[in-house]
């Protein structure tokens, strides 16, 4: 083991420690999930509704480019791929299975593989943009109760707007990218033609975005009423997943253990002044959750590898 992945889990270690004596966390709330089998059935179909959208947008964007990829076979890759990244610290490791998956279905289109994973990744951060703009378009005030959560809001609109204009330059750059020489910028530019030709599938993909948030927003809710913890506004729930999941993007702990807990848990704080509770204990909660989805998804791995390896 490296000393830099031994600090990073001495980090998630102390992180969850400062936690357990703010009594933000609490391990033994977590035993009370597992004795509710209707409502973990529950969310585990929501978690299936979750992949069911997701893999939606990437064969959206899979389609755009004209990858011969069905929505079936692009379900299963995008378990997969959430499989590893929820087993794999860090948070790339189904992106790169992702990419290896087109890559071996359309070889000769390596470069928009990749390309059409990393715009469905870009297109998910765009939602927790949007998702925000909006929430704070309609609902300003909840924002301005403290100086972070405005800065937050700040950032996403102006990250949105600077995502919305370099997509502007980036697709009139298309339209001289062939100019410019060299073989893999002309492909390149060929891949964002066929975006720019199809902006519908890109708006299409944002929505899918943002109603994945606001799922995702729900079963943290679902989650935290399992865990009996005090009624909170779903919106709360909105705006503290997507400062975790940003906040989860920084590598400085295996997988963000404990900073998303301690990212989530602060937000709920300023969000309900006065009111403490384990709210840290909810994204631990999730983390167990898709890990127990996810374990099947080793064996659907394990199958079409065999698959491909007869097939080579």
């Amino acid at each position: 083991m490296s000393i830099k992945t031994t600090i990073k889990i001495l980090l998630a270690i102390i992180l969850c420690g400062i936690l357990i004596h703010q009594s933000l966390l609490n391990f033994k709330l977590l035993l009370s999930i597992f004795q509710q089998p209707w409502q973990l059935g529950y969310l585990f179909l929501l978690l299936i509704i979750s992949v069911l959208l997701a893999a939606w947008r990437w064969f959206r964007l899979n389609t755009a480019q004209g990858f011969g990829v069905s929505y079936r076979d692009t379900i299963m890759a995008s378990y997969v791929g959430v499989t590893f990244n929820n087993l794999l610290p860090g948070s790339v490791g189904g992106d790169l299975f992702r990419i290896n998956y087109l890559c071996r279905r359309v070889p000769e289109q390596k470069m928009a593989a990749a390309l059409a994973v990393l715009a469905d990744r870009v297109t998910g951060l765009l939602g927790i943009f949007l998702l925000m703009s909006l929430i704070g378009f309609f609902y300003y005030s909840v924002f301005t109760q403290t100086s972070s959560l405005s800065l937050f809001l700040s950032i996403c609109e102006g990250l949105l707007i600077a995502a919305v204009v370099g997509s502007i330059l980036i697709l009139l750059a298309a339209r001289f990218g062939k100019k410019l020489g060299g073989k893999r910028i002309a492909e390149l530019m060929l891949v964002i033609q066929f975006y720019k030709n199809k902006p519908w599938v890109i708006l299409e993909c944002l929505g899918i975005s943002v109603l994945i948030q606001l799922l995702l927003a729900y079963i943290l809710f679902v989650l935290a009423q399992m865990l009996h913890l005090p009624d909170v506004e779903l919106l709360f729930y909105a705006i503290s997943n997507s400062i975790t999941q940003i906040v989860n993007l920084i590598p400085i702990s295996p997988g963000g253990i404990g900073v998303g807990e301690m990212a989530f848990a602060e937000t709920m704080l300023q969000l309900n002044p006065g009111v403490i509770a384990p709210y840290a204990t909810v994204v631990l909660a999730y983390r167990m959750s898709t890990i127990l989805f996810s374990s099947f998804g080793i064996g659907i791995f394990l199958k079409q590898k065999k698959v491909s390896e007869q097939v080579d």
